[in-house]
């Protein structure tokens, strides 16, 4: 890594960037100070330095005026972030102005703390809000320089410019939770078209597959816009022969039923429910019950996990009942969207074990809570809001139990279909000792042509 260093012979120079490096703050919106030193290298001669991060990019200033709106919106969200790291930390900047802000590979860094300050929350509790009004003028007045903005733009800067100070935004947190949604709103694309791959594998030590699956797409044009509606859903069946596999099958073709006749024939008949994600918690409680109806007649103990999404246009509902998963990858990164409702998750969640020890924990395959095993049952729900790029990533345990989530995210992003990518999937698993039935559907979002 390189850093810069400075040189200076007055003594009061870098008092700012002193406090910087007293509090070790450091942060990915600031141009980050390391050190503050003196020394004497040349007789007598004392000299003050500085070791910062070296100010590479292009200063704001320089850029010419106006800026498109999503490129300020992103600076003024790197930037409230910054800010609110610092009041966070007590101190005040100063000097919001686009001299003292350098763009270095998208992000905007916040430099020049020569007019730092130690601020005491109990003192002069309105400067969180003025430094954060600089914010906005910086933003408004000098970037956008007068431009017809946008409607949620707009309304954003007329709150946060307001005359009202009670209608300000009252902290830089605030402002950059806004400047994040205003920003989603703008870059949110509305038609987009899903691309599907399935695949269940017995596995290699198992002698029989009781994982089960279900994928309907529905694709409908209309007005130049691409419209989707996509059901999936990943079931891993237990009880042993007969059994497992009836509870799953059982369990994905009730939810398919659901979806069908409350989502599926009111969206073809162009009407919109009023909750798509309590109409997909409907459907996993009526899966809950037709499963346990079954256990009690045959006298079993089936029952199965069960993980589901629903995609309607650009927004996912995803609910869960067990340890099978539903991921989010996006950018090259993937997070588990879904919770497991097993022994080990509560073991990590409460920091008794690492991640790294719930995979071989003696007690991992323990579920406390599945569909079938009481008349009713808590059912977990989620939404994300997808954008052209996402993938959805649905599977039983037999894929997350044998290889790690990286690699789960590399094969789905170096796959050249989701249904090579599914296949890969199932390859690493089974390859890794294949000790349970594995099945994965993946779900690419496109951006529709011809949708701008």
């Amino acid at each position: 890594m390189v850093y810069l260093l400075r040189e200076t012979s007055e003594a009061d120079m870098w008092e700012g960037e002193g406090l910087l490096v007293e509090r070790r703050l450091w942060h990915k919106g600031l141009v980050n100070v390391y050190r503050v030193f003196e020394e004497r290298p040349y007789g007598s001669i004392q000299r003050f330095y500085l070791v910062s991060d070296q100010e590479e990019g292009e200063s704001l200033a320089a850029l010419p005026r106006p800026q498109p709106e999503e490129k300020v919106l992103l600076w003024g969200q790197q930037l409230a972030e910054a800010i609110a790291y610092l009041h966070r930390n007590g101190i005040r900047h100063r000097g919001i102005r686009s001299v003292n802000v350098r763009l270095v590979d998208g992000q905007a860094r916040l430099a020049n703390f020569g007019r730092a300050e130690k601020v005491r929350r109990i003192e002069g509790k309105d400067w969180p809000a003025e430094e954060v009004a600089e914010l906005a003028h910086l933003l408004y007045d000098d970037l956008l320089a007068g431009q017809k903005l946008s409607p949620p733009v707009a309304a954003l800067f007329e709150k946060a410019l307001s005359a009202d100070k009670t209608v300000r935004y009252p902290s830089a947190e605030a402002l950059a939770e806004d400047l994040t949604k205003t920003l989603e709103a703008l870059q949110r694309v509305e038609s987009v078209t899903l691309v599907t791959g399935q695949y269940s594998h017995v596995g290699v030590v198992r002698d029989h597959n009781e994982d089960c699956l279900l994928a309907l797409d529905l694709q409908r044009a209309r007005l130049s816009q691409n419209q989707p509606l996509g059901l999936y859903v990943v079931a891993d069946g237990m009880g042993g022969h007969e059994a497992g596999e009836v509870a799953s099958s059982l369990a994905v073709n009730t939810v398919a039923r659901v979806v069908a006749n409350k989502v599926m024939l009111p969206w073809l008949e162009e009407t919109t429910p009023a909750d798509y994600e309590q109409l997909l918690k409907d459907a996993f409680q009526e899966a809950n019950r037709a499963v346990n109806e079954r256990r009690r007649t045959a006298r079993t103990d089936m029952g199965t996990t069960l993980v589901g999404a629903l995609i309607v246009g650009t927004e996912a509902f995803v609910a869960n009942i067990g340890d099978s998963r539903c991921y989010l990858v996006r950018q090259g990164q993937i997070r588990q969207i879904t919770v497991d409702h097993s022994l080990v998750e509560r073991l990590v969640a409460t920091g008794q074990i690492t991640r790294e020890e719930a995979r071989v924990h003696p007690q991992r395959n323990y579920i406390y809570r599945t569909v079938g095993d009481k008349p009713q049952v808590e059912v977990d729900t989620f939404r994300v809001s997808l954008k052209p790029g996402d993938f959805l990533v649905l599977c039983s345990d037999g894929l997350n139990s044998m290889i790690e989530d990286a690699q789960i995210q590399q094969a789905v992003v170096d796959s050249s279909h989701p249904q090579a990518a599914c296949e890969q999937l199932v390859r690493l698993a089974n390859a890794a000792g294949g000790d349970d039935n594995v099945t994965v559907i993946v779900v690419q979002v496109l951006e529709a042509v011809g949708s701008k």
